[in-house]
């Protein structure tokens, strides 16, 4: 898709620290571009729980708080509106947000591809 649409410039919007520390190795020739003003560690949960099940639990100081997330989000959203070509888990909601705002700046239709698929844990569920 880079080459195609002649990007340079890769916007990632993850929740894991190391995704956002390995990406521009796994991508040269283009740079990489991400939130870094937050630490992600707190955002890292266990294979198979969810950011927004936290927000419903009673777990004390090891869950993230909805103002917290909340900011993450929105940053991400920001991050992710100004993209040309998108490619993502189009299960998510915040992927398909992301998304429609990135047609409603250009006005068009852009690019994208889901990773979505059976590798994924939760399609069988």
């Amino acid at each position: 898709m880079a080459a195609k649409y002649r990007i340079k410039t890769v916007l990632l919007a993850t929740d894991s620290d190391l995704v956002a520390r390995e990406m521009p190795a796994m991508l040269p020739g283009l740079k990489v571009v991400s939130i870094k003003s937050y630490d992600r560690k707190e955002l890292d949960l266990p294979f198979g729980r969810y950011l927004e099940g936290t927000l419903q639990e009673d777990c004390g100081d090891t869950c993230v708080d909805g103002t917290t997330l909340l900011d993450f989000t929105i940053a991400d959203l920001v991050l992710l509106s100004g993209c040309r070509a998108f490619v993502g888990h189009l299960a998510s909601n915040l992927s398909r947000l992301a998304l429609a705002l990135a047609v409603a700046r250009y006005g068009k239709m852009i690019p994208y591809a889901s990773v979505d698929g059976p590798w994924c844990p939760h399609w069988q569920s």
